[in-house]
């Protein structure tokens, strides 16, 4: 038999062996961490080698159990003096060391054995090296401030397979394996050959038929596995029919990765799918079975009670291996991990709060006006954070008012110009063809002038005078009251009588009248030549014009006009036009103006087109047109929202974002 041995905790030599040593045992157990004890007496000069975190080298007789390091301590005075210490294995050195803030690997290309490594590479102090690693798969996984032996016992938690933890700690650094647990029957346990007692428990507390699996986040932002699931947000179990509808709801934070969770509850369901059967058996530790490590198959046999079972041992528990070295206890059960062996428990039994950052719904809106056109959109940039693990809604209001603008006027400074020149030329205007074209037509009619009112108007006076005629050339005239004459003579007609005549003789006698009667006849009166003088004493003329109107008579007619074909030419020369504009300024008049608003308002989102709308948007959810990254979520970062209008207008918008985010980076400021 070999004793105990003391080595360092830091430089790990050994330093004692423990001869005194007694009520040595261990429990080593299934996936979780091994412990041990032993006593000695208060006076065994030895003690003072026993140190806290000081190494404990564990035998069973010959063969080597394992490492342990010493944790609690106590002393017990009285009839007995002795001094009692609790050890853990060594792997718990593992949670000496933290995955401070938050931590993330695996997925597509990342296997197993990376994200094994990637956490044994934290350590400050390089104590545990990977060794095998049957397993390939490619989960994602996330810690934040946890502790590096959680971390590890979590990775193979969504195993649908059978595994062990295995450890080889002969050798520093010590070696670390996750092998496959074998499926071979490693020993028998029979009744009366090599067990001695046997205790059968049946808990059906445990079963379920459905299991609801929730990862990361609470309520409705809460992961699960709808999208792997045809929708659905359960697994169920083909045992629903032996034993009914059992519905669970399982909830483990450290998933975030749909398909992380997925496979992790159909592992979780294959273990509550029926109730948990337990034995504990009392046997001796003999033979094959003393080779039995937690995680190999058995068969345990008791014909007395009709049990003829193939379990996996769950846990080896040895009281004391110097009193009664073949006695030793087996847990074995149906199922050899449970419910109750979630991370969190195990990071409880380890005395490690878990701490997981589950986040809140967080609710923000942003709002922009602005004026646009067709050709110069209203552009709105809004930012989803890379702490957003999911964005539920993103709900966009648009109205369209009157483009609005604030002034009326700019300042000028003037300037002298010459406008482009021209090389002048000569140019045909269009040609016509002539043509004759009648007026319209007037029907005639007789129109009165403006009436005049008559009057009397003397005429310019003369002042008269004498003055001779034009001189006569003489000759014979006939003269006569009646008759006929022509000139130069006079001859009466044929014979007659007439009444007597008084005539008034040239001659300068008393007044007296002569009656003569006249026979038909002629006279000849020879006149010689002479002058006659006229005498025009002063007087004027008058002329009296009766009140009387003019009347117009215009006959029906029209008028006609003839265009012959002709063009015309217009000849420019070549020239230029220049201004001159002296230093100026324009006032600027400020105010508010409006103009146009839109009838219609295209949405755009990251450059492509939602739909169009009259007027206004109302709270449209622009989450399905924002894109998708390679995990199908939203990208993180900047969005661009573009409103293009029909016409000139204004547009009055409001954004509303409801998404669901952690605690992660940043600081406490």
């Amino acid at each position: 038999m070999k004793y105990i041995a003391i080595r360092d905790a830091v430089s790990r030599k050994r330093r004692a062996y423990l001869e005194n040593a007694y009520n040595i045992g261990y429990t080593t157990e299934y996936g979780t961490l091994w412990t041990a004890r032993f006593s000695l007496p208060l006076g065994d000069k030895k003690r003072k080698h026993c140190r806290y975190f000081n190494l404990v080298e564990l035998f069973d007789g010959d063969e080597y159990v394992g490492l342990f390091r010493i944790m609690p301590m106590a002393d017990t005075h009285g009839g007995e003096s002795f001094a009692t210490y609790e050890c853990e294995h060594v792997q718990a050195t593992l949670m000496d060391d933290v995955l401070l803030g938050w931590h993330e690997i695996g997925n597509i290309g990342v296997f197993t054995r990376e994200v094994l490594a990637y956490i044994l590479a934290q350590q400050t102090t390089q104590r545990w090296v990977l060794g095998d690693c049957d397993f390939d798969h490619q989960y994602l996984y996330g810690w934040e401030d946890e502790n590096l032996l959680a971390a590890l016992f979590s990775v193979p938690k969504p195993f649908a397979g059978e595994y062990r933890w295995e450890f080889d700690t002969t050798a520093f650094p010590w070696t670390l394996h996750l092998r496959r647990a074998p499926d071979e029957v490693a020993a028998d346990l029979r009744y009366r050959k090599n067990m001695i007692g046997i205790t059968k428990s049946v808990d059906p507390s445990q079963l379920c038929t459905r299991l609801y699996a929730y990862g990361y986040g609470e309520g409705v932002n809460a992961l699960n596995i709808t999208s792997l699931n045809g929708g659905l947000p359960y697994i169920d179990s083909p045992n629903m029919a032996e034993y009914g509808l059992v519905a669970r709801i399982w909830k483990d934070g450290r998933y975030q990765d749909a398909q992380s969770l997925y496979d992790a509850a159909r592992a979780m369901l294959a273990r509550l799918e029926r109730p948990l059967v337990s034995y504990e058996v009392s046997g001796v530790h003999a033979g094959r079975f003393a080779k039995c490590v937690p995680g190999d198959m058995v068969r345990v046999v008791d014909p007395e009670e009709g049990t003829d079972v193939f379990s996996r041992i769950v846990s080896i528990s040895k009281s004391d291996v110097t009193g009664a070295a073949k006695t030793v206890t087996v847990k074995i059960a149906n199922e050899s991990r449970s419910i109750a062996s979630s991370v969190a428990d195990l990071a409880d039994r380890q005395r490690v709060e878990s701490v997981y950052s589950q986040g809140a719904v967080s609710l923000f809106s942003d709002s922009f006006y602005d004026n646009c056109s067709p050709q110069r959109p209203a552009r709105m940039r809004f930012y989803i954070p890379e702490n957003a693990v999911h964005v539920n809604q993103v709900l966009l209001a648009v109205e369209a008012a009157s483009f609005r603008g604030y002034t009326q006027a700019t300042q000028g400074g003037g300037a002298s110009n010459s406008t482009s020149s021209s090389g002048g030329g000569s140019n045909q205007t269009s040609s016509s063809g002539g043509g004759s074209n009648q007026t319209s037509g007037s029907g005639g009619g007789s129109n009165p002038t403006s009436s005049s009112g008559g009057g009397s108007t003397p005429t310019s006076s003369s002042g008269g005078n004498s003055n001779p005629t034009t001189p006569s050339g003489g000759g014979s005239v006939a003269q006569s009251y009646a008759g006929q004459y022509t000139s130069g003579s006079i001859r009466y007609s044929s014979g007659g009588s007439y009444a007597t005549n008084y005539v008034r003789t040239s001659t300068n006698t008393d007044n007296h009248t002569h009656q003569v009667s006249i026979e038909p006849h002629f006279h000849i009166v020879d006149v010689a030549p002479h002058t006659h003088t006229v005498s025009v004493p002063a007087h004027t003329h008058t002329v009296s014009v009766p009140a009387h109107t003019h009347t117009v008579s215009v006959p029906s007619h029209d008028h006609s006009i003839v265009i012959q074909n002709h063009i015309h030419t217009v000849n420019v020369p070549a020239h230029t036009h220049g201004f001159n504009i002296p230093d100026h300024t324009h006032a600027v008049t400020y105010g508010i103006y409006e103009g146009t608003s839109a009838s219609t308002l295209t949405l755009r989102v990251n450059g492509k087109t939602v739909d169009t709308y009259g007027g206004s948007i109302e709270s449209v959810n622009i989450v399905p047109y924002m894109g998708s990254g390679s995990a199908g979520k939203i990208p993180r970062g900047w969005h661009t929202i573009e409103i293009v209008p029909n016409v000139l207008t204004r547009v009055e918008c409001n954004l509303s974002v409801q998404l669901f985010a952690n605690s992660r980076g940043g600081s406490q400021n």
